[in-house]
Order: C-alpha cells, then structure tokens, then sequence
C-alpha cells in the first residue's frame, strides 16, 4: 500500500499566491487545520495588496 502525503510550507504557498496572481482571480480563501504556518500571512502581505472591505453599519430609529 502507498500512501503520498502534502504538506504546505513557504514554496508551495507561494506557488497558489502565483497562480492566483497569473489568472487574474479576483479572490481566495483557505484555512488551517492543527498545524501552526506563521510565513503564510507574511507571504501574502508581500505578494497582494490586501484591502478590507467594511460595511457600513445600518441604524435605526423608532
């Protein structure tokens, strides 16, 4: 029996963060289960210019 196991690290996140940038996609997502990746954040800081999007919170009177 064979088993083939990934793993993320600083290459192969920076290769996603490439590919997005090549297609032109106009977001992404992901998440992390268990394992600490701290280079992530700093790798996507550096390849994107990140803008948050904050919407304006609606008031009401009675």
């Amino acid at each position: 029996m064979k088993h083939e196991v990934w793993f993320e690290d600083a290459r192969s996140i920076w290769s996603k963060y490439r590919l997005v940038a090549e297609y032109g996609i106009a977001g992404m997502g992901g998440w992390q289960l268990g394992l600490p990746f701290p280079q992530a954040e700093t790798l996507l800081k550096n390849r994107f210019q990140i803008q948050k999007i904050i919407e304006k919170q609606k008031t009401f009177t009675i």
